[in-house]
């Protein structure tokens, strides 16, 4: 297992890059600034021709600076091309989902808070990816079933079966339980009849440590490679050494909370 001290691009990078990345990159600065209204809906195109609908002061905006500014997945999208396949677990508003779609890949998008998955379609509508995106609202987890998740107003994409990974939550009070039903690993293959994954992304608020310890490890080598935003309510270590077991390069890069898992060589 290899660890990586990259970090993200400090603040005025970051602001460098805004300028860059947005067509109008006036609605990020304002949104950054916390001076547009909550929830507010507004539509933002990238200079690489993707289109998003966003809610302000929510996550939405960092989740697409996340994928286009940090790179923090850029692992896994550097892998794909036409015909590849992706399952994008925890896809929020298709912001990665979408990403993948545009390099020509077939994506099966997990994705079980309503808000979200509302968006996702409006998101897959926009920019014309329908045919190479299928979504489900539903939730992934160790096994199949119905879980509680926990989701706090404006925290969009923090919705989660395990709330103790937000300590500040406590602090504010007003999170809301949803119940919602979900799948394992092994019933993602099943339903969508997926022989192999070209590349997994995970980014489910916790859920990681159950989804790969209680997965089938001959399901797991029908995985070429994963992407994830990993949680402290476990060992990220824990997942690396159960997926070199089972014939994966791992690499942790702990100032993103991101992991890195390949079959062969790195993109």
């Amino acid at each position: 297992m290899v660890i990586n001290d990259v970090g993200v691009v400090g603040k005025a990078p970051h602001a460098i890059a805004a300028f860059r990345q947005y067509r109008k990159p006036w609605i990020r600065i304002l949104d950054y600034c916390g001076l547009l209204p909550r929830g507010r809906q507004y539509r933002v195109e990238l200079r690489n021709g993707l289109r998003f609908v966003v809610r302000a002061s929510t996550g939405d905006l960092p989740i697409i600076d996340e994928v286009f500014i940090h790179g923090l997945y850029d692992n896994g999208l550097n892998r794909l091309g036409e015909g590849k396949t992706v399952v994008d677990i925890g896809a929020h508003t298709g912001v990665f989902a979408i990403a993948a779609a545009a390099r020509g890949a077939q994506v099966f998008c997990y994705e079980p808070m309503p808000d979200n998955f509302d968006l996702l379609s409006v998101n897959v509508a926009l920019n014309g990816v329908q045919n190479r995106i299928r979504a489900s609202r539903l939730a992934v987890a160790g096994s199949g079933g119905e879980l509680d998740l926990h989701a706090m107003e404006g925290d969009t994409g923090g919705s989660t079966a395990f709330p103790t990974i937000h300590p500040w939550w406590a602090s504010r009070g007003g999170a809301t339980r949803l119940r919602v039903e979900c799948r394992s690993l092994g019933e993602v293959f099943q339903m969508n009849d997926l022989r192999e994954i070209d590349c997994l992304k995970v980014d489910c608020e916790g859920a990681e440590y159950e989804i790969f310890g209680k997965a089938d490890p001959e399901d797991l080598r029908r995985i070429k490679a994963i992407v994830m935003e990993y949680h402290p309510n476990g060992r990220i270590e824990d997942i690396g050494c159960l997926l070199e077991k089972v014939g994966f390069s791992v690499e942790v890069m702990p100032k993103r909370s991101i992991a890195f898992a390949w079959r062969g060589t790195p993109a």
